[in-house]
């Protein structure tokens, strides 16, 4: 039987680097976790490891529980921050939670110039997390394993322990002396990962194991990545962007790929449009694929226009989700699409351009409603500069996302 500690900081070896951040909340898994990175990092000279705690503030004793972290990262001579959530929204708390955790997560790890940071998901997550999604009629992205190593906001993050049963790291941790904090939360009932737990043990009984259910979630990680690996090979060629920012999609092509393709084609091309954490869901973008196929109609999702008529689908930025005017600065990013260079003089405003804007230009009509998704610049004149359309008084406009950049992100 294969030594889940010795398992554990093979894997910290195996993502070959001298310097690990984790994230722990003084929970059983991550206190592994931290374990095994000590051990990790005292094996050789020269490595360095960090660790971060976030408080979310959603219970009285987690801030007591992070400083209960913080002392023991520093009797393991860890240099350790606690992340403080602050802005927490009205609404779907647990989900904003996660979202909060994740971006206080990655500025820390950027600001800390830390090249990776572990999270510790286990076996018995993933197993969890597969009941959660077959519950809500996931598919196989939604039912296939978490992955074992993704970015957010360009901070690399990695889950090491995948492979290992939650149990199989507590009994480590006992025969060490370390203890862990058990939180109150995993046993009530009102969270439905709670419930997925207990469904579990249910489940174990009459012979569906977690670890069976991990095993069928890797094996669908494998099916998902043929799909995208074929989704990302038909978009190459039936997706187009104008100087303008139109996105352009050949409809009859389209219409040749497996409804599935479809719909990872689309789901990637939003994803990289949106700020959103998410790409749309299923039901969403099975709206747009009805669209195209009946080649008429209109639908808004993730903040574009999706136009078709006939063989022409056209998705352009919705006009409601564009900036408000403010002040101009020399290479500013205008909507998170448009790079806007050229020194002006104070006062100058950057807004979007407006029909009366255009009415001294004899332009074609799709090239017109591009231009209305495009920045303007008012300096004081009758006449506001154009960038996107023609470069003036020394200020160019450039899109900054290739097609490429967008559906490969």
């Amino acid at each position: 039987m294969t030594d889940p500690w010795r398992a554990g900081i093979a894997g910290l070896e195996a993502l070959g680097l001298s310097h690990l951040g984790v994230a722990v909340s003084g929970g059983g898994d991550s206190m592994a976790l931290l374990a095994m990175a000590r051990d990790w990092r005292d094996a050789q000279s020269g490595r360095a490891l960090s660790a971060a705690t976030v408080d979310h503030g959603l219970r009285a004793e987690a801030r007591a529980e992070a400083e209960t972290v913080a002392a023991l990262c520093a009797q393991w001579s860890i240099p350790h921050d606690i992340l403080t959530w602050q802005d927490r929204p009205k609404g779907n708390l647990q989900n904003a939670a996660r979202q909060a955790r994740r971006r206080l997560l990655s500025d820390w790890g950027r600001a800390r110039a830390v090249p990776v940071i572990c999270l510790a998901h286990t076996r018995d997550d993933v197993a969890e997390t597969f009941l959660l999604r077959l519950a809500r009629g996931s598919g196989v992205d939604g039912l296939a394993r978490m992955a074992a190593r993704f970015e957010v906001a360009g901070q690399p993050f990695a889950r090491p322990l995948l492979d290992h049963a939650r149990a199989d790291l507590r009994d480590a941790l006992t025969r060490r002396g370390i203890a862990w904090i058990d939180d109150p939360s995993n046993d009530d009932p009102t969270f439905d990962r709670v419930n997925m737990r207990r469904a579990l043990s249910l489940l174990d009984e009459v012979g569906i194991s977690a670890d069976q259910i991990a095993a069928t979630a890797t094996r669908l990680s494998s099916t998902r990545h043929f799909l995208s690996t074929e989704a990302m090979r038909q978009a190459a060629t039936l997706l187009s962007m104008d100087r303008y920012g139109t996105i352009s999609i050949d409809r009859a092509a389209f219409l040749t790929c497996h409804a599935e393709v479809q719909a990872r084609i689309l789901a990637r091309l939003f994803e990289g449009l949106s700020d959103d954490a998410y790409p749309p869901r299923r039901a969403a973008l099975d709206r747009v694929i009805g669209l195209i196929a009946a080649g008429q109609g209109r639908e808004t999702l993730a903040g574009y226009v999706v136009t078709v008529g006939g063989d022409s689908v056209t998705l352009l930025r919705e006009r409601a989700r564009l900036p408000q005017p403010h002040p101009y600065a020399d290479g500013v990013i205008w909507d998170g699409r448009w790079r806007i260079a050229g020194a002006l003089g104070q006062g100058a405003i950057l807004r979007p351009t407006t029909e009366s804007d255009l009415k001294p230009h004899a332009l074609p009509s799709a090239q017109k409603a591009a231009l209305l998704t495009a920045p303007a610049l008012d300096i004081g004149t009758n006449q506001p500069i154009l960038p996107a359309l023609e470069p003036a008084h020394g200020v160019d406009a450039t899109l900054v996302p290739r097609l490429h950049d967008l559906i490969s992100r």
